[in-house]
């Protein structure tokens, strides 16, 4: 995703510092959901000094998607608290507030039959985004997909009502799941979030700001996508996808070779 849109926070004076999860890409230990938030306040002490170094400064803003989600938010919630920076502002992209209420957590819990729902009923959220919401006084944007499939779309209006600062905005994108945002709604999802980036840079936002949209996908791009994110895509345009009987059909559509 960063690929995707790097250079439209580039073109709105944003320099973008993202990290790999502990036992991802290049970072070093293991996975852990328990170490995620901590791990997240250190990399945030850090981050003046590592900007500073790169000839960056100005207003730190925190963006997270899905479970990176509860990253943002703990650094948000922690603004210029024990070492961590002010935060200027927040962005929760499909984000995950309680683990716990995922339909894959549910479905295995069923599983384990009454003793899983009681186990379940007891367990501690391991980190506890949806209340730390409630501590991130800040500007703040919720995206999500009204059709995701992982994160239902109930966290989302969850995570919007928490938050506190009334300069916050709530955005549902009718005919996106939780994988193809960008896909099917990336001038939409580039604008509103351009509209916080320059709010919190002291910018007058009252007017829709120039479009920093995501490049519209290549020919390999469409061919890698499932016939289920292509058929999303053709909606998200208003194309019917009547006449098309095999994936090619649809890549063929998009790319403008054949009509539907």
């Amino acid at each position: 995703d960063l690929g995707t849109v790097g250079d439209g926070f580039h073109k709105i004076n944003y320099a973008v510092l993202s990290v790999d999860y502990r036992g991802y890409g290049w970072s070093t230990g293991s996975p852990s959901l328990t170490k995620l938030c901590p791990d997240a306040a250190d990399i945030a002490r850090a981050a003046p000094a590592i900007l500073a170094t790169a000839g960056v400064r100005g207003p730190i803003v925190t963006i997270g998607r899905s479970i990176g989600a509860a990253s943002a938010v703990h650094v948000a919630a922690n603004s210029a608290k024990d070492g961590l920076p002010a935060v200027a502002g927040l962005v929760v992209d499909s984000g995950l507030m309680s683990i716990t209420e995922l339909p894959m957590v549910s479905s295995i819990v069923m599983m384990l039959g009454p003793a899983g729902a009681q186990l379940l009923q007891n367990s501690p959220d391991p980190m506890n985004t949806l209340a730390k919401c409630k501590l991130a006084n800040i500007p703040a944007l919720v995206l999500h997909g009204e059709r995701d499939e992982i994160v239902p779309v109930k966290q989302a209006h969850d995570c919007a009502n928490a938050l506190p600062h009334p300069r916050k905005r709530k955005l549902i994108f009718p005919t996106a799941s939780h994988n193809d945002v960008l896909i099917v709604a990336g001038r939409e999802w580039s604008d509103a979030v351009s509209q916080l980036l320059r709010g919190c840079l002291g910018e007058d936002v009252g007017a829709a700001p120039p479009p920093a949209s995501a490049p519209a996908p290549s020919e390999d791009d469409l061919r890698a996508m499932s016939i289920k994110e292509l058929k999303a895509l053709c909606a998200s345009r208003g194309m019917s996808t009547a006449g098309c009987s095999e994936k090619i059909d649809l890549v063929n559509a998009l790319l403008g070779k054949k009509p539907l």
